[in-house]
């Protein structure tokens, strides 16, 4: 498939689009995965890969979920994990 552009909506659109003009394979798959790791809660997520195995066989979610924990362990550690300073206290008695 080649790259193609469409000048629609608020602005072009490029990607790679199959014969009747809808999103390719690969695009549909990318939005499904991030909807997925958007999902707030893990047993929403779990339950629809559930879902998706059922539909399209295990390789499918398998490769759906670990698309998705991939996306959501990359937000986990890009999170600010550092504790602020305790108050400062001299070196000297407290009394």
């Amino acid at each position: 498939m080649s790259t193609i552009t469409i000048d629609r909506y608020s602005g072009p659109i490029t990607g790679n689009f199959e014969y009747a003009g809808t999103w390719s394979e690969e695009h549909r798959h990318q939005c499904e995965v991030n909807e997925l790791a958007s999902l707030k809660s893990y047993q929403d997520v779990a339950d629809r890969i559930t879902l998706i195995a059922a539909k399209r066989g295990k390789d499918a979610a398998s490769r759906i979920e670990q698309e998705v924990n991939a996306i959501r362990a990359r937000v986990i550690s890009g999170k600010n994990t550092t504790k602020p300073e305790g108050p400062k206290v001299s070196s000297g008695s407290l009394f």
